[in-house]
C-alpha cells in the first residue's frame, strides 16, 4: 500500500469519526417544546416561544412523538379540559380505565415550569415569582380531576404548582398517590 492511499484511508476514517460524533451529540441534545397560555399569534406548533402551544398535554405528546425531550411552560394557570382515560390497574394483564381529567406524562419527557417566555436556557427561568399552575379543578368534563397528573416514572416535573385534585382516593390507587399525582413521586 502506498503512502498516499494510507493517508487517504486515515482522512476518511477521521471524517467518519467526526460525523459519528456530530450525530451522537445531536441525538443527545433534548428537543424543547414550548407552551405559553398567552400565545395569541394563531400559530401553535410548539417549536419556539413565538409559536408556543397553549396547553401542556399537546407539548408532552409532541415531545414523546419526537423521541423525548423537554416541555417548557410559561407562568399561568393551565386548567384546560383533559380528555382521555388512564389505566389505573398495576397488573399488566388487567385493565381498569378511568376518565381522569389528568395531564398524562410520557417516558422521556421532562416538564419545567416558571418561564417568562423569552428564555433560551433552562437556567434563565425563575419559577418562584412566575407560577406555572396545573389546575385540575375543572379538567374532567368541568369537574375536578381524579388526579391532576398521571405520572410516568423517572421523569422530571419541576417548577409547577399542582392544584384542583378531587379529594377522593380510589382504593386501588392509595399506595401511589402523592400530591394529586399517580404512579411516581415528584422531584
Amino acid at each position: 500500500m502506498t503512502m498516499r492511499k494510507l493517508i487517504t484511508f486515515r482522512r476518511i476514517g477521521l471524517y467518519l469519526s467526526l460525523a459519528a460524533i456530530v450525530l451522537w451529540v445531536e441525538s443527545a441534545v433534548a428537543e424543547i417544546w414550548f407552551v405559553n397560555l398567552a400565545n395569541d399569534t394563531g400559530t401553535e406548533d410548539g417549536t419556539s416561544w413565538e409559536t408556543a402551544l397553549v396547553a401542556i398535554q399537546p407539548g408532552v405528546d409532541a415531545a414523546f412523538e419526537s423521541g423525548g425531550g423537554e416541555v417548557w411552560v410559561t407562568n399561568g394557570v393551565y386548567s384546560e379540559l383533559r380528555e382521555g382515560t388512564v389505566d389505573v390497574e398495576p397488573d399488566p394483564v388487567e385493565e381498569i380505565l378511568v376518565e381522569s381529567g389528568s395531564l398524562v406524562t410520557k417516558p422521556g419527557v421532562n416538564l419545567y415550569g416558571g418561564f417568562l417566555g423569552t428564555e433560551s436556557l433552562l437556567e434563565e427561568r425563575d419559577p418562584n415569582p412566575r407560577l406555572s399552575v396545573i389546575d385540575g379543578s375543572r379538567s374532567r368534563g368541568g369537574e375536578a380531576a381524579y388526579f391532576v397528573i398521571f405520572n410516568t416514572e423517572d421523569i422530571v416535573i419541576d417548577g409547577f404548582t399542582i392544584t384542583g385534585v378531587l379529594l377522593r382516593i380510589m382504593p386501588i390507587l392509595q399506595q401511589d398517590w402523592e400530591l394529586g399525582c399517580a404512579q411516581s413521586k415528584l422531584r
